[in-house]
C-alpha cells in the first residue's frame, strides 16, 4: 500500500492545473503536465524589490517530451535583453545543446559535440 499525504499531492498536482506560490522577492508558478501549450512545467520569477514589481530574471522548466525542439530550461534576463536556453542532447547531427542570445548584440549556439 502506498500512501501520500494530501498536502504533498495537492502541491504536486494543482486542482486547476496551475499553482502560484509567493515568497520574498520570488514567485513560483507550477503547471500540471499538458496544461500549458508550450510544455511549461514551472516558472520562477526573481524580483529586485519587495513589492515584486521589477523583474530581474525568469527560470522556466519545460517538459522536453512534449516539445519537438527538446527545450529543457530557459533563463531570461529581461533588463539585459538576454536569454539562455538549454536543450536535451539528441543524436540528430544538428542538435543544439545551448543557445545564448543578447538581443541585437550577439548569439552563441553550442551543438552536441558527440554528433558531429
Amino acid at each position: 500500500k502506498i500512501s501520500i499525504d494530501e498536502k504533498s499531492f495537492a502541491l504536486k498536482y494543482p486542482p486547476k492545473g496551475q499553482r502560484t506560490i509567493l515568497y520574498h522577492r520570488i514567485k513560483l508558478e507550477l503547471f500540471a503536465m499538458g496544461i500549458h501549450k508550450y510544455g511549461l512545467l514551472s516558472r520562477i520569477t526573481l524580483f529586485a524589490d519587495d513589492e515584486r514589481i521589477e523583474k530581474t530574471e525568469y527560470h522556466e522548466t519545460f517538459s522536453s517530451k512534449s516539445r519537438r525542439d527538446k527545450l529543457n530550461k530557459r533563463i531570461v534576463y529581461p533588463q539585459e535583453g538576454k536569454f539562455h536556453e538549454f536543450f536535451v542532447p539528441s543524436i540528430h547531427p544538428s542538435a543544439v545543446v545551448e543557445w545564448v542570445e543578447c538581443v541585437g548584440i550577439k548569439r552563441v549556439i553550442k551543438f552536441n559535440p558527440n554528433t558531429r
